[in-house]
């Protein structure tokens, strides 16, 4: 397995000046002008194949936060697609998820100590008049 890329301090200038308004940084995904944000790489590093070239500005993008990490935003949906892509591989490889094992050993015996609570059944309310 390869070492994931990062980009390079060049690529991640280009990035920003890409998304510089006088006010701040643009979100590229929702356009909210912000502080500060993530370099998120446009395809999910784990699902690209050839990992031999270089990532260019292209390959990247500027998100504020609540778009990169939020419920919503793009690190949890890379994250199903790359659990995704790695069932479909096993499928296609034949690789098989274990079944799990059922309990072989016996069951805990009855515990022949008394409760602590004698749970007694209640008496029906009466009506008040």
């Amino acid at each position: 397995m390869t070492k994931r890329r990062e980009f390079s301090r060049a690529v991640k200038a280009e990035i920003m000046l890409r998304c510089k308004t006088p006010t701040g940084f643009r979100c590229e995904m929702c356009s909210a002008v912000v502080q500060s944000g993530e370099i998120d790489h446009t395809i999910a590093e784990a699902l690209i194949v050839d990992k031999s070239k270089k990532l260019t500005a292209k390959d990247g993008k500027f998100l504020c936060l609540p778009c990169h990490q939020g419920p919503d935003g793009k690190t949890p949906k890379d994250k199903a697609a790359i659990a995704k892509a790695k069932r479909c591989e096993a499928q296609a490889l034949g690789i098989k998820r274990e079944t799990p094992r059922p309990i072989q050993s016996a069951p805990f015996p009855a515990s022949g100590k008394t409760p602590r609570i004698v749970k007694t059944p209640l008496k029906p309310r009466e009506l008040y008049r």
